[in-house]
């Protein structure tokens, strides 16, 4: 659905604001990443896009809604984001609005999404210490070589990293990292390993 530039900016930048009040906690990654998991949701159920939509329901039967799907799971800064743009008639445009809000969060801070793929949510055995070296590699590289101007502030002196987790049945084991923001795959899993294997074999 579309949406008017300005409205989606005024709201997208209201969320920003209210949530760099938390950018010296931890919680702040944590809003962000409830934001992510409302739109990716968001994003794979159109109806609900299309109940929040329609006008035959009142505010109040769609704020029960969101809140009943989650009110326990998202935080409460965000839940009542939700509850004002249905007091002010325009959660009809929430997807537009977050990905306006995650669009600007990545232009204006050292903000990198990381997706960590693994096999199977349920077994997941993540190598953290391995995780992490990759990660810090990385970003030590990145630092180096990103021409790109970011905002002068000192909460994002060091790259801010968002992790999210999906599940990849056909990596058999181990994990793949999928730099979302930089277009960059590090695969560490053991299908990665096979078609290297393979690769090799066949030269």
């Amino acid at each position: 659905m579309g949406l008017d530039s300005r409205v989606g900016d005024a709201y997208a930048y209201a969320l920003l604001k209210v949530l760099y009040k938390d950018l010296k906690s931890s919680n702040f990654t944590s809003l962000v990443g409830d934001m992510l998991d409302f739109s990716t949701l968001f994003n794979t159920c159109p109806s609900m896009e299309e109940f929040l939509a329609n006008p035959t329901y009142s505010t109040k039967q769609k704020k029960q809604f969101l809140n009943d799907f989650f009110g326990t799971s998202l935080n409460p800064i965000i839940m009542n984001f939700l509850n004002l743009l249905c007091d002010t008639k325009r959660i009809i445009y929430i997807s537009s609005i977050v990905n306006l809000f995650l669009e600007i969060l990545l232009k204006s801070t050292n903000s990198h999404i990381v997706e960590v793929q693994v096999p199977t949510i349920e077994n997941c055995k993540l190598d953290i210490n391995k995780l992490q070296g990759v990660l810090s590699d990385w970003f030590t590289k990145s630092e180096k070589s990103n021409q790109v101007e970011i905002t002068d502030s000192g909460f994002f002196k060091e790259p801010l990293v968002i992790l999210t987790v999906k599940e990849a049945p056909e990596l058999l084991g181990g994990f793949r990292l999928n730099f979302v923001t930089d277009s960059k795959v590090i695969d560490f899993s053991i299908a990665g390993k096979i078609k290297r294997i393979a690769s090799v074999l066949e030269y």
